[in-house]
């Protein structure tokens, strides 16, 4: 019924061109742009967060911000997260968000003997405070139709973790902004955290790369332009 649509991530495209009989030729991928400058960085973010949980200044920290439900995969991260624990006796896993998988998730981290080491923060106002002060970003969801959470991890310099599922690739680049790793795989989550807990100077080069990226790819300006131009092409064959 319309001349053209636009897809928020190529794989948002294939999937309706798939499962949706849209015509490929009217389906037109445009990603999100976020300006960088959107979401500052408090200056002491590292500093106030692990104040505000009792933990060591120099503490690793690994946080996921997002709703607590199946779709996310914290239950595979939590898992990851204990493979790593015993030779990371300082790290921390931070979860900001809420949801139904709560208590599912509380008990997992319990049975995984990680008491103390997990710290469900409930949902909060100032997720993008919290992600800055992280490490890393555990994304390790089973499907993303794109996931706005990445961008502002890259604008925070924050390395990001994602599964190498749906959109995911499109804005994460392995071994460079972060790290990708399959679906439901606790070890490969495990193998992530530990290389990015076990050098630290080459993990914050990945966030720096990752807000180059941002300001590359995924500027608002370039949106708006992509934006534009499918409105202009309609037009013209009008």
């Amino acid at each position: 019924q319309t001349d053209r649509g636009i897809a928020i991530s190529e794989a948002i495209r294939q999937f309706v061109i798939r499962f949706g009989s849209a015509p490929p030729e009217r389906l037109v991928t445009i990603h999100y742009g976020l300006d960088p400058s959107a979401v500052p960085a408090p200056p002491d973010a590292r500093a106030a967060l692990r104040e505000s949980l009792g933990l060591p200044g120099d503490c690793p920290v690994v946080g996921s911000v997002c709703r607590l439900t199946g779709q996310k995969g914290l239950l595979y991260g939590l898992r990851g997260f204990a493979q790593i624990a015993p030779r990371f006796p300082q790290a921390h896993y931070i979860i900001a968000g809420d949801g139904p998988l709560r208590p599912r998730l509380e008990t997992e981290a319990h049975r995984l003997g990680l008491a103390g080491r997990v710290h469900f923060l409930g949902w909060r106002d100032d997720a993008r405070a919290i992600m800055a002060g992280l490490d890393v970003l555990l994304a390790p969801s089973l499907w993303e139709g794109f996931g706005l959470v990445f961008l502002e991890a890259m604008a925070l310099c924050v390395p990001v973790i994602g599964a190498c599922v749906s959109a995911i690739p499109e804005i994460v680049i392995d071994g460079e902004t972060g790290w990708l790793v399959p679906p439901r795989d606790p070890d490969a989550i495990g193998a992530a955290l530990h290389e990015a807990f076990a050098d630290p100077p080459a993990a914050r080069m990945r966030g720096a790369n990752g807000r180059r990226r941002l300001e590359e790819r995924f500027s608002p300006e370039m949106m708006v332009e992509r934006t534009l131009a499918l409105y202009r092409s309609l037009e013209t064959s009008a």
